[in-house]
Parts: C-alpha cells; sequence; structure tokens
C-alpha cells in the first residue's frame, strides 16, 4: 500500500527506487464468481461485513442508518459477522451474525446494493475488495489504504472516521442518483479485475523486485 511506502520513506530513509507496490486481492472464490455486470435496480439494502462492531465502525453504521432512513424510510442495513446480541435492536437492521459460509456471503452481497464499512482501522480492507468484485459501490473511510481501494464519486465515497453523519449524507447522497448504481458498480467491478486480483498482486510484486535489484 502507499502509506506504508510513505512510512518506509519517511520513517526508515528507504529509497522510493527500492520499494515496490504489491497490495492485496479479493478471495478468489468471489473473483471466480464475479457477476457479469452490477445489477441494475436499487434494493434499497447496504451491506456492512465485520467481525469485530466496535473496531470495524458498527456503532457508527447503525446512527448513519438511523439517520439516513429520515429521508430514506425504507432503507435497510445487512449486517454480517457480530453477534446478534452485540448490535441494539434498531429499525432496519437486519443481523445475520457471525457467517463463514461464502457462498450464502455471496448471496447477501448479491441481495444488497451498496456496501459501507466506517471501520476505525483497517490496513488494507480485503472486504472491500469481495464486495467490489459483486459489482457493489462502497462507502468507508478515508484512511490507510481505503483511499487506493476507493476512488471518491468514482466507485464509492470517503468519511472521516466516527462520523456518522457525514456516513448519512454519502448514503443520502448516492440513492438521491440511480445511476449511480451501475456506473459505481461497473467502477468497483472494473478496479478488481485490473489491480485487486492475488495475480495481479503477484505480477505487481514480481515487477517491482526485477526493477529494484
Amino acid at each position: 500500500a502507499r502509506y506504508v511506502q510513505d512510512y518506509m520513506r519517511r520513517d526508515y530513509g528507504v529509497a522510493p527506487d527500492r520499494l515496490a507496490l504489491g497490495g492485496g486481492g479479493a478471495d478468489d472464490f468471489f473473483i471466480e464468481n464475479m457477476p457479469a455486470a452490477p445489477e441494475v435496480a436499487s434494493r434499497k439494502n447496504m451491506i456492512m461485513v465485520g467481525w469485530d462492531y466496535g473496531m470495524k465502525g458498527g456503532p457508527t453504521a447503525v446512527q448513519a442508518l438511523t439517520l439516513a432512513r429520515k429521508v430514506i424510510p425504507d432503507l435497510t442495513l445487512t449486517l454480517v459477522g457480530p453477534p446478534l446480541a452485540e448490535p441494539p435492536d434498531t429499525p432496519g437492521l437486519i443481523k445475520i451474525g457471525p457467517l463463514r459460509d461464502r457462498a450464502r456471503l455471496l448471496q447477501l452481497y448479491r441481495e444488497a446494493d451498496l456496501f459501507i464499512l466506517p471501520t476505525l482501522y483497517d490496513t488494507f480492507g480485503f472486504v472491500i475488495c469481495e464486495a467490489m468484485s459483486q459489482g457493489l459501490p462502497c462507502i468507508s473511510t478515508d484512511f490507510n489504504a481505503i483511499p487506493e481501494l476507493i476512488e471518491e464519486g468514482v466507485n464509492g465515497y470517503l468519511v472521516p472516521r466516527h462520523d456518522p453523519v457525514a456516513l448519512a449524507a454519502k448514503i443520502v447522497t448516492y440513492y438521491a442518483d440511480s445511476g449511480n448504481r451501475t456506473r459505481m458498480g461497473s467502477a468497483s467491478m472494473r478496479k478488481v479485475r485490473e489491480r485487486y486480483t492475488w495475480d495481479h498482486v503477484a505480477d505487481h510484486l514480481l515487477a517491482g523486485m526485477t526493477e529494484t535489484l
């Protein structure tokens, strides 16, 4: 990730030409099951996937859901990962709980039309790659490698951490334009195909190591 390269240059004095950009990729299961194109219909159903309710920004997501529903009353959020008892019962919140069945998770991605992850700390964001592979526009926080995955206004939006008001505003902005579903979803899929598969990661690392030898 570029932010790691910045640390290496600034804190350890590593010459830029000695650094190779690697990154990460979506799980091969999701790459192999990419749809031909994003869904056209808007379901007004967001999805968030993360095991740690607090660290992944679950409270921020639930607060943003409540705020956004003042404008979009039929909006829902499918929350995957945290134990069912942890998130409070909230209008519009669909709690799935811990899930290890990738086929079921794939289905849940395809039943949504927006992925949100107001995470407080993620080094990269592999789950964002998963969501992008299924044609989902994404909203997440603006730090570490996440801005490399999400381009503002292209395949999603970036928000500050701990800011449910900003997250709710971006959610409302997204749903205000029905064309965002296919435009941003297509951009997500294109970005995964062109950069965030493990084959591409390996190619970038090999090329980088060859150049720095």
